[in-house]
């Protein structure tokens, strides 16, 4: 997958991340900031822990259950999962070389949210305000409300007071009309995505303020968003 990166107001910044199985051997100019592996190792052993339950296997299942009991045939439901360490690569990246997230709080968008577990990623990788998924499949967004609840109970409780504090939770809407204008940072996997949807959220892209990063897999905005 290719990780892209879209700021609003700044389509310069829009850039190709990399090649998601080069990003964890990137080499760094020497004129930036290192990135912090060892949190981002750190955060993908709490990640796995909490995601342990719910393989791959368990969201695609529930995907195309739903996608061939509602006639859904639409490719831009298929599902798909990210890797931890260049998904948390990228969001580094976004912290320490492009001037994005600088302090604790903000707001997380998932957009497709799936089983829910970017949106905990994100939780791990930043001190937000609010950590949101938007999933359109009744069963996927079951599944993330599963997680939620097992975050609550096994991993909330042994967090820093800031993630503790976090509001964590999902929406079963339709991510083309739902509001998500207050995000700070947001996140697609958008490698099956049609070109219609990715004009759709470079629309809905435009009521973001001033300084919102938006993540996309392998497809870039069809706009400078």
């Amino acid at each position: 997958c290719l990780p892209r990166t879209h700021r609003k107001n700044r389509p310069t910044m829009s850039s190709v991340m990399g090649l998601e199985n080069r990003l964890a051997n990137v080499k760094l100019d020497e004129s930036r900031p290192p990135l912090d592996r060892k949190h981002i190792a750190t955060q993908m052993k709490i990640w796995d822990e909490l995601v342990m339950t719910t393989p791959v296997s368990i969201g695609k299942k529930a995907s195309s259950k739903e996608r061939d009991e509602k006639q859904l045939g639409a490719s831009t439901l298929v599902y798909g999962e990210i890797r931890f360490e260049p998904y948390g690569i990228t969001i580094e990246k976004i912290k320490k070389w492009y001037g994005g997230l600088k302090k604790s709080g903000g707001v997380f968008y998932d957009i497709g949210s799936g089983t829910g577990k970017p949106t905990f990623a994100a939780a791990l990788l930043h001190d937000f305000d609010k950590a949101c998924g938007v999933e359109i499949l009744e069963g996927l967004w079951k599944i993330s409300n599963t997680l939620l609840d097992r975050w609550d109970k096994a991993i909330r409780p042994n967090l820093p007071k800031p993630k503790r504090d976090m509001d964590v939770k999902f929406f079963h809407s339709d991510a083309t009309t739902h509001d998500w204008s207050d995000a700070d940072l947001c996140f697609a996997n958008s490698t099956c995505f049609d070109s219609k949807l990715m004009q759709q959220l470079a629309q809905a892209a435009h009521s973001m303020k001033k300084g919102t990063f938006f993540i996309t897999f392998t497809k870039e905005l069809p706009s400078a968003a």
